[in-house]
């Protein structure tokens, strides 16, 4: 312990004082500065409503000033070192006393033995140590700066505490958006609920004021539903901006539904539910969110559960719980409204700006997404006996196809959208089938799964179909693809035949030529040969003298006789390629052992080829040619035949040539 220690702890003391007020006074500039820029940023920002950008920009200036102030009024303060020394000199100062007490101190130091007369060091050091008691260090000290500084810095933090107390959603709001949030200052009217085309883009509690962004249907319209609490106006606006490079910019009106509106969106809801649940079928994706969009501002809890359902069969249950939303829609419609608007027709990309009362949204993006865009492709199998004709290439969607034809369909997507579901509706007569595809081994492919039997595997009769399809964005062809596939008729063959002769002797051989074709084939064909036995002139006469009242039984007629003679037999069918086919037959009548006056009527059996049967035989439609008959007659009735067949030829021949020489024609 030394002489100096009193003065020296008092020193320290007024060095501890000093450095206090120095860094209290610094950092209070610096947190005044903090305050007034935060105050800044708030009234720009409640005022002006300001976009991210703007808001960054602000943000930085009030930094920027921050930083100022801090290097302008508070880094030269916490920079500041003060030692012993300077304490005494600045007491002396304060004191208007020599420099005795720096001389005392520095005497005291142990290189002070060597600087000369120690009884002049022992002399100041005494008389210092004499007049510490009537120093006071702290004289002169001034605080004043640090009050006026700290007394600004305390009213401000009150003033902002008292502001956050009062106005918490307030100070919530800037604090989210001070970290770039969306969040929007309270306003009277409240946007708590936004729809657009029944997906939920933005819902109070969960989002702040910016939407998600959606994505619509291209060529479709979009549509805005919007939910208000508070101070409800009467109308409001929606400003929409294409992304492209149009730039181009629209408004729609958005416009408050009445209770009687939005009691029919929830009467829609309970139509819908009652007609899909009589189904078993799944519950498709699509209908499922159409339904909770239906519901989900007036009847939320309702959507909520609908959004789970798996079968639609289950939709029965939300169907009392509907009706009770419904009643309940004229209390809702006191504490909150709908708004709705419509763009017709999305034809880019857009985004979106809501404005209703005081609030707003931010800006969101309505994406353009195309439709699923599909190719139906048809493999026509024909009958086994239709194989050998060229089929059509199937270019339509109504066809004409054999009966018997099998029509394997694959759906392909020809735009590059990924399909979830595929199916087809089936009708014919009153009847219907529901037909679902499934993945092939190409992704962008779905076919009908080997094993399903449907009236397209064996055609029968008109089947008329329709396609429809949803894709990994849940959208479905804009209109189903109908089609309908008729029968076309396998036409009946055709044929004829004819005879040089038509009166012959008993023994002859007369030559029957014959012609016959077919769209597909001739199975077979073959002559039938009636013989009719010359009848008896008493009994022909009897016949024609019959009186039909009387109750006397005529004779009996001469019994015919038939025969069946094969020309192409069955087993050799003749293809559409050979066809027509023709030829001559010559026919033998000695075995039937024929006399003057028996006729004999000639008529061709002509079968076209329609397959096989499971025996594996031929089978087809069978047509009859016109009869042919024959006279069976002596030589002098030959003879009378071909005289007479002469006179005829040798008329029309005449005939001929005056029409040629315009003989007896009338002037």
């Amino acid at each position: 312990m030394t002489k100096l220690s009193a003065l020296r702890s008092q020193l320290a003391g007024l060095g501890r004082a000093r450095a206090t007020v120095r860094l209290l006074t610094a950092w209070s500039a610096t947190g005044i500065a903090a305050i007034v820029a935060l105050a800044g940023v708030f009234l720009l920002d409640w005022l002006f409503a300001l976009e991210v950008l703007p808001r960054i920009v602000v943000i930085l200036l009030g930094i920027v000033g921050v930083v100022w102030t801090y290097r302008r009024f508070t880094q030269p303060m916490l920079g500041v070192q003060e030692t012993e020394q300077d304490l005494a000199l600045l007491v002396e100062k304060h004191q208007e006393i020599d420099s005795d007490l720096v001389a005392a101190l520095q005497f005291e130091s142990p290189e002070a033995a060597t600087w000369g007369s120690r009884q002049l060091e022992t002399a100041v050091v005494d008389y210092v140590v004499s007049a510490t008691s009537a120093i006071n260090v702290f004289d002169g000290f001034s605080r004043e700066q640090m009050v006026r500084r700290g007394s600004l810095l305390g009213a401000g933090l009150a003033i902002v505490l008292l502001l956050s107390l009062i106005f918490p959603r307030h100070l919530s709001a800037f604090v989210s958006r001070l970290l770039l949030g969306s969040t929007h200052y309270p306003t009277a009217t409240v946007i708590d609920a936004l729809l657009v085309n029944s997906d939920l883009v933005l819902k109070d509690g969960v989002r702040d004021s910016q939407p998600d962004d959606a994505r619509c249907a291209q060529g479709k319209p979009i549509s805005l539903l919007i939910r208000c609490q508070g101070s409800l106006p009467d109308t409001g606006i929606a400003r929409l901006q294409s992304t492209a490079a149009s730039d181009s910019r629209t408004t729609i009106d958005l416009k408050r539904l009445t209770i009687a509106e939005r009691q029919a969106r929830l009467a829609t809801a309970i139509e819908k539910m009652k007609t899909l649940a009589q189904s078993d079928e799944k519950l498709l994706l699509p209908q499922q969110k159409e339904l909770t969009g239906l519901l989900v501002l007036d009847a939320a809890e309702v959507a909520a559960q609908v959004s789970k359902v798996k079968l639609a069969r289950g939709l029965w249950q939300h169907i009392a719980a509907t009706e009770a939303a419904f009643k309940a829609v004229p209390v809702q419609a006191e504490e909150s409204a709908i708004y709705a608007g419509e763009l017709a027709r999305l034809m880019d990309n857009v985004t979106y700006k809501l404005f209703l009362g005081d609030a707003w949204t931010d800006a969101a993006t309505v994406a353009m997404i195309p439709l699923p865009a599909i190719e139906p492709q048809l493999k026509i199998t024909p009958p086994a006996y239709a194989k050998s004709l060229e089929q059509p290439i199937p270019t339509g969607r109504q066809l004409a196809l054999l009966e018997g034809t099998r029509v394997d369909i694959t759906l392909a997507s020809i735009n590059g959208k990924t399909l979830t579901e595929a199916w087809m509706t089936l009708r014919w007569r009153d009847q219907s089938q529901r037909v679902v595809f499934a993945k092939s081994s190409d992704p962008s492919k779905w076919e009908i799964p080997a094993g399903t039997s449907t009236p397209l595997t064996n055609l029968r009769e008109e089947v008329r179909y329709e396609i429809q399809v949803i894709d990994s964005d849940g959208l479905s062809l804009e209109t189903p693809l109908l089609g309908a596939i008729r029968i076309r008729p396998d036409r009946p063959p055709t044929g004829s035949s004819q005879l040089v002769h038509r009166v012959v002797l008993p023994s002859a051989s007369p030559v029957i030529e014959y012609r016959a074709s077919d769209d597909f084939g001739i199975s077979s064909i073959m002559l039938e040969v009636e013989v009719e036995p010359k009848r008896d002139e008493q009994l022909v006469s009897t016949e024609s003298a019959v009186d039909p009242s009387s109750s006397t039984e005529p004779g009996k007629l001469v019994p015919t006789v038939k025969h069946e003679l094969v020309i192409l037999p069955a087993e050799k069918p003749v293809l559409s390629g050979q066809l027509p086919i023709s030829g001559s037959y010559p026919l033998q009548l000695a075995p039937y052992k024929l006399g003057k006056g028996d006729r004999l009527k000639l008529t061709l059996h002509i079968c076209d080829y329609r397959g096989t049967t499971e025996a594996g035989l031929p089978t087809g439609q069978t047509i009859k040619t016109d009869p042919l008959v024959l006279e069976i007659s002596d030589e002098s009735g030959v003879l009378a035949a071909i005289s007479e067949a002469d006179e005829r030829s040798e008329q029309r021949l005449t005939d001929i040539i005056k029409r040629q020489l315009g003989i007896g024609e009338s002037q």
